[in-house]
């Protein structure tokens, strides 16, 4: 249906619609009461309006149909830029600038009614958070960074995304995101990432929807799969560490690719990214442990340098790879990781290794011998 009370505009609309076979108007109407008493007795999938109207503003016309049918669609056609964060507040579906462009308006139709041009990607859709927040089209193809407009816009994102199903109040993101902005700028701030952020993930065809009502945000991922989510399944699921099942348990292990938006620094996600790091590290106690009661040191030293990678700046790595270098003789590889232990430390942290560690490796630099006690501490196994 197309609510519009300039002539020559809904002329040109119509007349651009009908070039689609696929599409049905069922009325037209200058008059906004009009068009409203229509829509009631009639079955629609979306409306389009002009903004500025003489008897009822556009705006307030979208809320009367959001109110009465949340699921009808509704695009804004106008002259003016700045409306549009309250359009998109109200969950317009998009917001066309007059002159209408014929593919512009392919691409708004195509949002509506996907099936004439090509399905929304939902079903073999990754979002990856482990490392950065990337996401992944199909199983084979590589993890790609998404370019948000602005930095915000990311972060309200993935803020969004790792709270996704749950209410999150309009006033905590502006408090969380933009405390020091004052209110009436910070919630211009949060509408208009919120609308560059439904406009990034149409661009990329991704079905994940940003849900407003009343007072908050509710992020949909609608079957796309979070990592993260999948990785703690397969952790809760997994059985004893047997032959049988070590291969599975190793497998989780690699799949933490390091800590959640890990080169994002996002300091909200602190506590978040630390439960999942010890529930990974605590597994891999449990796994190595198994592995060297078994004598496979060449799988634990594998598992150790992969650790290292996703978590550089944990000391444990370091120091396992300086033991278990130096019980296979591996004098050069053992001097190399305390060397990087030493860096990471001066680097990172403006320190130096522990005392039980520069003791150690004094020790063996001095005698070259290493015994199996000194890795069993470690798991604590006493023999």
């Amino acid at each position: 249906m197309i609510i519009i009370d300039q002539p020559m505009l809904a002329k040109h609309l119509a007349e651009q619609l009908r070039e689609f076979e696929f599409v049905k108007i069922v009325g037209q109407h200058a008059n906004p009461y009009d068009g409203l008493k229509h829509i009631k007795s009639t079955k629609i999938d979306v409306v389009f309006l002009n903004i500025e109207m003489s008897l009822l503003n556009g705006l307030s016309v979208a809320e009367h149909l959001k109110s009465d049918d949340p699921s009808i669609h509704v695009v804004f056609v106008t002259q003016y830029h700045h409306y549009a964060v309250q359009a998109f507040e109200i969950n317009a579906l998009d917001y066309l600038m007059q002159p209408i462009r014929r593919n512009r308006l392919k691409n708004t139709l195509s949002r509506i009614y996907p099936q004439p041009y090509k399905e929304k990607r939902a079903n073999n859709i990754h979002i990856c958070c482990f490392g950065s927040l990337r996401i992944k089209f199909g199983e084979k193809n590589h993890p790609m960074n998404i370019r948000w407009r602005t930095r915000k816009t990311g972060e309200l994102f993935a803020y969004l995304l790792l709270n996704h199903n749950k209410n999150v109040r309009k006033d905590f993101l502006v408090d969380l995101l933009w405390p020091h902005i004052g209110w009436q700028r910070g919630i211009s701030q949060l509408y208009s990432a919120v609308y560059q952020m439904r406009k990034t993930l149409n661009e990329l065809n991704i079905n994940i929807e940003i849900e407003s009502c009343d007072q908050h945000y509710i992020l949909h991922l609608n079957n796309i799969k979070l990592d993260i989510e999948k990785w703690e399944q397969s952790i809760d699921n997994l059985s004893e560490i047997n032959e049988r099942t070590i291969s599975e348990h190793m497998q989780t292990i690699y799949q933490y690719k390091g800590d959640i938006f890990r080169d994002l620094n996002y300091a909200w996600s602190v506590k978040e990214k630390d439960r999942l790091r010890e529930t990974w590290l605590y597994h891999i106690g449990q796994v190595t442990k198994y592995l060297f009661e078994r004598g496979k040191f060449i799988q634990i030293i594998n598992i150790y340098h992969h650790v290292q990678d996703a978590y550089p700046t944990g000391t444990e790595s370091y120091e396992m790879l300086m033991k278990l270098y130096a019980y296979m003789n591996n004098y050069g590889a053992v001097a190399y990781q305390y060397k990087a232990l030493k860096k990471m430390l001066a680097d990172e942290f403006d320190t130096e290794p522990s005392l039980e560690t520069q003791n150690w490796y004094n020790q063996w630099r001095n005698n070259k011998a290493v015994y199996l006690e000194s890795i069993k501490n470690n798991y604590q196994i006493h023999k």
